[in-house]
């Protein structure tokens, strides 16, 4: 994967920093050597270091921001600090406390200071992990949902979803994804939104790449795809053309699948407006009892506008990447959505009682982001729709907020 050039200044001015703290350690450690104490490296040197590299750190922010970096080329910068900067002051801390000369260090550390440099070491390998292991990671989700009486039919039915290529050219990854799904053999596919995120020049060359990529995926009852926020419609209708992949820009469809009918309305992804209203207002009134209602949405906030007595049965959506970067406790770095951060984190949950599945995406934010993902590998999705006599387990209703 080819370093963007915000992630080559990111990690210049990493170095730049790391540099700088490490000068102040070894000015407190020749100090504290010619005051002829017996350690040069203590934990106050090795904390002092540590926080003249965080506020070197602030000081680049903020002449980045003012320079008109965006949140994401921020955020790349303090990325840039954790997995290499800090890493690398850790390392000449145990390079100078190595004893090299007659089993002599250079400079004396007390063990702590030392344990506090190996943990700093060790956030280069995650550094490594997330920007070049997980986001090529490929794994498959399965989550089943229970339809009430009346709507559940004979037997399951299987969608298949995937969102978020995100990708400026078509390359052995997403044809896995693509595979991978097939693989699961759905009876219905579902595509979220945003393709390609290159320059338009390069998208113009990709085209055939992605119409061999669309052309790949099929399923009995369709494939069925919305414009993510990324996403150009006379792009997307040449991308698609020729393949068994429709696209739904605010309208609504019937489609057999088994023994059901199911009305699927694809929304606009670029935002959600009146004019989306008025599509999710009209499914409500199309149909009859026994129809299986679905909002195919790029944006996971649809499942906000729906009035609490909706017959809608399930959203899907993708856009959040399940933030990305996922930490224990907390959940997804990046929201990207008005949906609580739990909701964003992808997989399927319930928003004010109505179900609401989130693909994690296959791709990455492109650009100025660093591209990344941890402990939220690129998913393909399968939601099985069962009878409701079915046990299962499904997340609680987490409501409209945290």
């Amino acid at each position: 994967m080819p370093l963007t050039h915000a992630t080559v200044v990111s990690l210049q001015l990493a170095a730049i920093d790391s540099g700088i703290a490490f000068v102040v350690l070894l000015s407190q450690a020749v100090i504290r050597r010619w005051m002829r104490r017996e350690t040069a490296i203590t934990l106050t040197t090795t904390l002092t270091s540590g926080t003249v590299l965080v506020g070197a750190c602030v000081v680049k922010l903020v002449i980045l921001d003012r320079r008109g970096w965006t949140h994401f080329g921020l955020f790349n910068a303090v990325y840039a600090e954790m997995v290499f900067g800090l890493p690398l002051l850790s390392a000449g801390l145990l390079l100078a406390a190595f004893p090299w000369r007659r089993r002599r260090p250079f400079l004396r550390a007390t063990r702590p200071s030392l344990v506090i440099a190996v943990l700093g070491l060790s956030l280069a390998l995650v550094g490594v992990y997330a920007s070049f292991i997980e986001p090529y990671r490929l794994v498959v989700e399965e989550v089943t949902l229970p339809l009430p009486h009346g709507r559940s039919g004979s037997a399951p039915v299987r969608i298949g979803v995937i969102s978020d290529f995100q990708t400026p050219r078509v390359g052995d990854h997403e044809r896995a994804a693509a595979r991978l799904l097939m693989e699961q053999r759905p009876d219905i596919i579902f595509l979220a939104g945003d393709v390609c995120q290159a320059d338009p020049s390069e998208c113009e060359r990709q085209i055939p790449a992605f119409r061999e990529l669309h052309a790949s995926m099929s399923a009995p009852a369709g494939v069925y795809c919305v414009l993510g926020n990324l996403d150009r419609m006379s792009w997307v209708k040449r991308a698609i053309e020729g393949t068994r992949v429709r696209l739904l820009y605010n309208e609504i469809v019937t489609v057999a699948v088994k023994d059901r009918r199911f009305l699927i309305a694809g929304l606009n992804g670029a935002y959600l407006g009146r004019t989306e209203e008025a599509v999710m207002q009209r499914l409500e009134q199309t149909g009859g009892p026994g129809d299986i209602r679905i909002i195919l949405s790029h944006r996971p906030d649809a499942v906000l506008r729906l009035s609490p007595q909706s017959s809608v049965d399930l959203v899907v959506s993708g856009h959040t990447h399940g933030g990305q970067v996922r930490l224990p406790w907390i959940g997804a770095m990046a929201e990207s959505s008005d949906i609580p951060r739990r909701a964003a984190g992808g997989g399927l949950c319930k928003i004010n009682g109505h179900p609401l599945y989130v693909n994690r995406g296959v791709g990455m934010e492109r650009g100025s982001a660093p591209q990344v993902r941890f402990l939220c590998p690129p998913t393909v999705s399968i939601i099985d729709l069962t009878g409701p006599q079915t046990t299962v387990e499904i997340t609680p209703d987490i409501g409209s907020a945290e």
